[in-house]
């Protein structure tokens, strides 16, 4: 008997809305697969805001702008090279 990798489907918009609302927190990225960004992202806001305070700055911009990518089309493939799904 055969196994066969399983797959997750995972949707643009659905990543692209985690990305503009929950972006400082990288929440886009665990949803996509990239942990490594994803734990990044939270470092920065965390550290950045004991720090000067312009950590989540940052990644609230950050995350905008790949949540923008995501809905637009630049930004079409997961962790997994796979496809996102249209909604």
């Amino acid at each position: 008997m055969e196994t066969y990798p399983t797959y997750i489907t995972r949707y643009r918009h659905t990543a692209g809305l985690l990305g503009i609302f929950g972006g400082m927190f990288g929440l886009h990225n665990f949803y996509l697969g990239n942990r490594d960004r994803a734990m990044t992202q939270v470092m920065i806001t965390v550290l950045g805001s004991l720090c000067l305070g312009i950590g989540p700055i940052v990644t609230f911009i950050w995350g905008l702008v790949e949540g923008i990518q995501i809905l637009s089309g630049e930004i079409t493939m997961d962790a997994e090279n796979h496809l996102l799904i249209a909604d």
